[in-house]
């Protein structure tokens, strides 16, 4: 099959890479071995354990304790099995974000691992044991990296060893800056000097789903404050460098 772009990888900057290439009218494919998509920061490492880490912060009432004096006590077994049980509920609400981020901007997600062949073809081996190969005038590869960890450092902390929060926001920028690059869109030229810092670990706190939009709008109608919905610009179909200026890009919302 032939695209535009073929993406490697669906973590946040394969995600950003695909999304932002389809707004502006390309046809994309994202290539991911696991069947959820997101990557590691969805599906095991950062919101995962930040909200384990959140989660416990609050069923032990740790971050009251300085002003009131008193924690909370419960059981082991219950609060083991409340960690668990809200960690799935964050990462499947945001696994389901990333997939319909892609879904929405026409991206297709394929399953199965990619391998890069000649003239810039990619082969794709399904969990099925079936086989396709992918064409693209662009193959970015996005399957992020991990650290190195020399024999004779020892490894046994607990926490944010790696990186903070935004490491994640810094890939999506730059999956954002190498997308404009490759079709020479001048959306994004440059990673965002100051990247957002936060971990959202509170999905129903955030604009970013459907569920929580709606637990906004509720909010704010049970105030009595009314509340309207924006819709994003169409996109805008496939432009070039000299189609597109600043006052244009600026207008047109990052996705």
């Amino acid at each position: 099959m032939r695209y535009d772009m073929v993406v490697i990888g669906a973590g946040p900057a394969g995600e950003k890479a695909a999304t932002q290439a389809a707004y502006f009218g390309r046809r994309v494919a994202v290539v991911d071995r696991r069947e959820a998509p997101g990557g590691s920061v969805v599906g095991s490492a950062g919101i995962p354990t930040k909200t384990l880490r959140e989660t416990a912060l609050y069923l032990t009432g740790f971050r009251r304790r300085e002003v009131y004096g008193v924690g909370m006590a419960l059981m082991p077994e219950v609060a083991l099995e409340r960690l668990k049980s809200r960690t799935a509920e964050v990462t499947k609400a945001m696994t389901e974000v990333v997939r319909e981020n892609l879904r929405r901007n026409g991206v297709e997600l394929v399953q199965g691992e990619a391998s890069i062949g000649g003239d810039r073809r990619v082969a794709v081996r399904h969990p099925d044991g079936a086989s396709s190969l992918l064409e693209a005038e662009v193959v970015l590869v996005a399957t992020g990296s991990r650290p190195l960890r020399p024999a004779a450092v020892p490894f046994d902390a607990a926490g944010d060893v790696i990186g903070p929060p935004a490491l994640a926001s810094v890939a999506a920028e730059q999956g954002r800056v190498a997308a404009c690059h490759a079709f020479g869109v001048p959306f994004k030229q440059t990673v965002d000097p100051l990247p957002p810092y936060g971990v959202y670990s509170i999905p129903e706190a955030g604009p970013s789903t459907g569920s929580s939009t709606h637990h906004l709008q509720r909010a704010h109608q049970d105030r009595g404050v009314q509340v309207r919905g924006l819709r994003r610009p169409a996109a805008p179909g496939p432009v070039s460098a000299t189609e597109v200026s600043s006052e244009e890009a600026s207008r047109w919302s990052s996705v």
